[in-house]
């Protein structure tokens, strides 16, 4: 498997394996020691400093690691005297770190290789090791392989401790197997092994989740009985909590009771209050607590911008989500491809154009990543205003920058031309699309069908319905509804036009698609009552039923970003 190396880590990569190497040259016996790796942390995971930071990084520098890393296991250990304890931590660091990247990457057979090599070697892994193979094995949800570590650390007679109760309640919380998880915490009490704060904090954050008030209380109390005090993470999700159900007051005076217990509010526990304000479109709590996050002295980051943005972005305000955006440099932030992308958006739906033209090249120029919604929301812009060489132009841009139109891209295209009245190129961009291996959609032929309808082609119109009938779409009343207004127009006499729209309805009819109110009113107006009711009695309809229009969610032609 290969891993992305990062670059500023590669000359350390590169010494860490020249110690290695070096330790492998010069060491002897380093595995004669019983005594196990352990780390005075208290987390889930295992964290290392030096070589250890070996796992995170990888390419053709990992696979030259593993290459030495493996070679030393497999060489037998020696029985002369360590040259040193620093060494002697120093490769046990090492090659706990390479286990411990197997099973970020979820390669825990070779993991627990090497697990027992370390073992044949003489070397200890310790708690933290099996506890972290444990949470790997819980994340990749396998109970089998979880209960069968469970057994091999008992047949080890390695203790369980708080972290590996916390890895199984914490595993069972996030399959929503609440019940599993509270055998594991009595279990836990059972084993005389006293929970921490992480321990409580799963369980209020569960209960929280499920809307349990009362049982949030609950382990709250619990947490306190045990002297236990809250930390900033059971907070934040009180806060949540209290935000979540519309108590911003309570939200807020948490933060003030944070304080009050000597642990400083960061940027996350107001950002809690106002992603709840920006759901619930609650401006005056959120701008409350984004001011009493500067009051304190706590700088936003580009996120307390966005969930701002985000805000009046879901009331419709582009005004204000701009001031918001300006916002972000004044206070030393730099804007991201999310708030960017977000304002665009909102200044292509108010038809304020040239701002989100400007705005996608302060984004361009930025460095930011342009992706291909990035450039379809640009030609969409001008599909909605029928310029469709504008649009053309932006697809240049976007395969300027090495990306990939998608249907949407093409979709928005041919909709630019038919907007335009163009129905030669609308039709000449539906082959291209073809050509280039996406299919048309229903919306895609319907948009084409509209445009030659308009230019009085009927018999293309047809042709293209039997395409699109071909390709297997059932054709709906946004289809049939230019035909009867190119047969409204056509000047031709008055029984004609009433034949020909009588004989499209029947056909709609006879198709099962729902005739809408207006096209009933197209009847009414251009054949009389007695043609609706013909129609009525031969298709067996109500037009008194009709529904006002059909779904126009299944017809949207472009999605934003």
């Amino acid at each position: 498997m290969m891993f992305a190396v990062r670059s500023g880590r590669v000359a350390r990569m590169t010494a860490a394996t020249t110690r290695l190497y070096s330790l492998q040259r010069s060491s002897a016996g380093l595995f004669s020691s019983s005594q196990p790796w352990t780390s005075n942390s208290n987390r889930k995971t295992v964290s290392f400093t030096s070589s250890s930071s070996l796992w995170r990084t990888g390419g053709d520098a990992n696979k030259r690691l593993l290459h030495v890393s493996t070679s030393l296991l497999s060489t037998s250990p020696s029985q002369e005297e360590s040259k040193g304890k620093e060494e002697d931590l120093e490769l046990r660091k090492t090659y706990t770190s390479a286990v411990n990247m197997y099973m970020k990457h979820g390669d825990e057979t070779r993991a627990k290789e090497w697990i027992a090599k370390m073992e044949e070697a003489g070397m200890e892994p310790g708690i933290v090791l099996y506890n972290a193979m444990l949470n790997s094995l819980g994340n990749r949800g396998n109970d089998s392989e979880v209960v069968e570590w469970l057994k091999t650390m008992k047949k080890k007679k390695v203790d369980p401790d708080c972290v590996t109760y916390n890895t199984m309640i914490n595993m069972y919380i996030k399959r929503g197997r609440y019940e599993e998880a509270m055998k594991w915490f009595k279990k836990m009490e059972k084993g005389n092994i006293s929970p921490n704060v992480d321990t409580f904090n799963t369980f209020i954050d569960a209960n929280a989740k499920r809307g349990n008030v009362h049982g949030v209380l609950e382990w709250y109390s619990k947490l306190c009985d045990a002297g236990i005090n809250p930390d900033r993470i059971t907070f934040n999700i009180l806060i949540a909590m209290h935000s979540d159900r519309g108590a911003y007051n309570d939200a807020i005076d948490l933060i003030t009771t944070m304080k009050n217990a000597d642990i400083k509010p960061q940027a996350d526990s107001y950002e809690t209050i106002i992603r709840s304000c920006a759901n619930s479109s609650e401006v005056d709590w959120a701008t409350k607590a984004f001011d009493m996050m500067e009051e304190e002295g706590v700088k936003p980051d580009i996120t307390s911008f966005n969930l701002m943005i985000h805000l009046f972005e879901k009331r419709g305000d582009v005004q204000n989500a701009m001031a918001w955006f300006n916002k972000i440099e004044e206070h030393g932030c730099t804007p991201d491809a999310r708030a960017f992308k977000t304002v665009i958006n909102m200044n292509i739906t108010h038809g304020h154009g040239s701002q989100a033209v400007q705005l996608f090249n302060d984004m361009d120029a930025a460095g930011l990543r342009v992706d291909t919604s990035s450039v379809n929301a640009m030609i969409n812009l001008h599909a909605k205003r029928g310029e469709g060489e504008k649009a053309l132009e932006w697809l240049e841009r976007l395969e300027g920058h090495n990306l990939k139109p998608n249907e949407i891209t093409f979709n928005s295209i041919i909709n630019a031309f038919a907007t335009g009245r163009n129905d030669v190129l609308a039709k000449k961009w539906l082959g291209e699309m073809q050509e280039r291996g996406f299919k048309p959609s229903l919306i895609t032929y319907n948009t084409v069908v509209k445009a030659l309808c308009v230019r009085n082609k009927l018999d293309e119109a047809k042709e293209l319905m039997d395409t699109m009938a071909h390709d297997g779409y059932k054709p709906d009343a946004y289809t049939f509804f230019p035909l009867l207004l190119l047969h409204e127009r056509a000047p031709t006499s008055k029984e004609e036009k009433s034949g020909a729209i009588e004989a499209t309805v029947k056909e709609m009819a006879s198709l099962r698609i729902a005739i809408t109110q207006a096209i009933w009113e197209k009847v009414r107006v251009n054949c009389g009552g007695q043609a609706i009711a013909d129609i009525e009695k031969e298709f067996n309809i109500d037009h008194k039923k009709a529904p006002k229009r059909p779904f126009r969610s299944r017809h949207k032609l472009i999605r934003g970003m």
